[in-house]
């Protein structure tokens, strides 16, 4: 086994496991009690699509975030965990995620279980027809026309294809070119 670490990340990274297909990054802070299940729930989903790795970013949590993220680790050989050493944010917990990613696709999705990982087949397919990003919106989200109307003006330029209009509204899947 070979194992990498950063300076900047306080948890070792197992560079000898087979290359994964998708990276799901898990942005947290004080979500300890979600993470055992948002877990369970994605391998089901993600684990006969083939290898995959979850990185759950632990964003400065008092709770026992870490302590879940530590024994989730030990348990499966997909999961990997960053700890920052305070609460820096969604946008920058996430650049860790990403930094620390190897697969060609990326996932993020929220820790709170709101986002559901049965999407994300069908999001994956959208990916390997084509398209370069492919995001989930509520199908009916009070005050956001303006928004509704940016993701429509993509999808009419082919740009955008939806896999899901769940109330699922963060859950987002990137294509990174390999």
């Amino acid at each position: 086994m070979t194992i990498a670490s950063s300076p900047k990340l306080s948890h070792p990274i197992d560079v000898s496991s087979p290359s994964p297909l998708v990276s799901v990054v898990v942005p947290g802070l004080n979500e300890g009690e979600s993470l055992p299940e948002l877990a369970k729930r994605i391998d089901a989903v993600l684990e006969p699509l083939g290898p995959y790795e979850l990185i759950f970013v632990d964003d400065g949590s008092t709770d026992d975030t870490w302590q879940r993220i530590s024994e989730l680790n030990a348990q499966r050989t997909s999961v990997r965990g960053i700890r920052l050493r305070r609460n820096f944010g969604k946008a920058m917990a996430l650049t860790a995620g990403f930094k620390l990613a190897s697969a060609p696709l990326l996932v993020m999705m929220d820790a709170d279980l709101q986002d559901d990982p049965n999407d994300l087949p069908r999001f994956i397919e959208k990916l390997e027809e084509g398209f370069d990003v492919v995001v989930g919106v509520e199908s009916q989200t009070p005050g956001s026309a303006k928004s509704q109307s940016a993701l429509q003006d993509l999808q009419r330029n082919g740009q955008l294809a939806y896999a899901s209009e769940s109330a699922r509204h963060e859950l987002r899947l990137q294509g990174v070119p390999a």
